[in-house]
């Protein structure tokens, strides 16, 4: 059996991506402000990883459940999620936005 310092050592074939998932989001939902505010609470620490993952060539994914509405377009979501409470957290989330923040 290799050591786990061996198998750190050695590059994986596994294909590797950041996923974010339900970021994306107007809250608007129970709990919705009490999960706002912890998202903000570690919203520094998302950007700084996706900042990382975008320098380290590894792709960042955002991943929705689209609100049920499976036939509408990318721009579409993130347009009402910027639009509505937790947009601070979402303006530096979405795809097509560049954080240069860090």
């Amino acid at each position: 059996m290799k050591s786990r310092k061996h198998a750190q050592m050695s590059s994986s074939p596994v294909p590797v991506a950041l996923l974010l998932i339900d970021v994306l989001t107007t809250f608007n939902f129970p709990d919705g402000d009490a999960i706002l505010k912890s998202a903000l609470s570690i919203r520094e620490s998302l950007v700084k990883l996706k900042v990382r993952a975008r320098k380290g060539g590894v792709p960042v994914l955002n991943v929705n459940d689209n609100f049920g509405d499976w036939r509408s377009e990318k721009q579409v979501l993130m347009g009402r999620c910027l639009e509505a409470k937790g947009a601070e957290l979402c303006d530096l989330c979405c795809p097509t936005v560049k954080t240069t923040l860090y």
